[in-house]
């Protein structure tokens, strides 16, 4: 899930219209070179652009028991939408998702 999430954040990374959003952080090198990965097709090279600062400065990234705690700790009543990267393959995975939520909404 981390090299999926890493993918995704370099998506962003490489689009011209997200960039004012990485140069707050210093990233604007990066995301010039994310860019010009996307233009020649090199999109297989583009995760590794995504540090492990970068990546948990973008994400919240966590297991189905820390990912919430994680969440109402770094965003508290801020939150009002969020994105999981969540297999739900059985029902077990199913009930830890409700789980998460159901914690997510008692904050």
């Amino acid at each position: 899930m981390i090299r999926s999430v890493r993918a995704r954040c370099a998506f962003y990374l490489s689009t011209p219209s997200y960039r004012r959003a990485f140069a707050i952080h210093g990233w604007e090198d990066r995301a010039r070179e994310a860019s010009e990965c996307s233009r020649s097709g090199r999109w297989e090279e583009m995760p590794g652009l995504v540090d492990d600062d970068m990546l948990h400065t973008i994400a919240t990234i966590g297991t189905y028991d820390e990912i919430a705690d994680k969440l109402n700790e770094r965003f508290a009543s801020r939150l009002d939408r969020v994105e999981f990267s969540v297999p739900v393959n059985r029902p077990e995975d199913a009930e830890a998702f409700r789980e998460i939520l159901g914690r997510l909404e008692r904050s």
